[in-house]
């Protein structure tokens, strides 16, 4: 077998003595353990690293722009917990826009794959229901046969531009915050259940 070096370990003693045959066997054990731990962090950050260019492939490319609108977006992975959060702004047919964030339980390329078969699902449900109630009740549905996707969060609003309306419905995801006009406010209402729990 071909092994490869991951770094080196330079000893030294305050006085002169002799390394005998039980040092070096605990000092090549020691190198050994480090070793590990230097591979072991290595493949950890390789793995995060992959994990987070894949979802951060699955979400939006660009975002749409719209008259008498300000549209921006800005993910920020949550560390170690890479994998199940996304969001979307897509318009629809009628005029409005569907608004949604989300997060599947779990972190890394499981976690990824069922958000990306759920994005992709949503986007399809809000183009044929009318409020974002119905499209939560769908996406409740649709939990319930995916694996992974038991307990997803998901917050869905619908902002009609033309009206400046915004209709939302939350299923166990954090509110959002509304600002306008310098004061902020959590939108705390249309609070369901966590999808794929009924």
């Amino acid at each position: 077998s071909c092994s490869t070096a991951a770094g080196v370990i330079e000893l030294g003693h305050a006085s002169a003595r002799r390394f005998d045959g039980g040092d070096e066997r605990l000092l090549a054990l020691m190198a050994d353990r480090a070793g590990l731990a230097v591979e072991h962090a290595r493949a950890y950050e390789h793995e995060l690293s992959t994990v987070e260019a894949l979802q951060r492939s699955l979400l939006p490319d660009s975002l749409p722009r719209r008259e008498r609108l300000q549209i921006a977006a800005r993910y920020m992975p949550g560390g170690a917990d890479v994998g199940g959060d996304w969001y979307d702004i897509t318009p629809l047919p009628d005029g409005r826009l569907f608004i949604c964030v989300g997060d599947v339980v779990g972190h890394g390329t499981p976690a990824v794959v069922t958000m990306g078969q759920l994005r992709h699902i949503i986007i399809g449900v809000a183009g044929l229901a009318n409020t974002p109630g119905e499209i939560l009740d769908q996406m409740d549905l649709h939990c319930r046969r995916i694996p992974g996707a038991i307990a997803t969060t998901v917050w869905a609003g619908l902002v009609n531009p033309d009206r400046t309306e915004l209709a939302y419905s939350s299923a166990g995801h954090p509110p959002a915050l509304l600002t306008s006009a310098g004061r902020t406010t959590w939108l705390t209402g249309g609070l369901g259940p966590i999808l794929g729990m009924q």
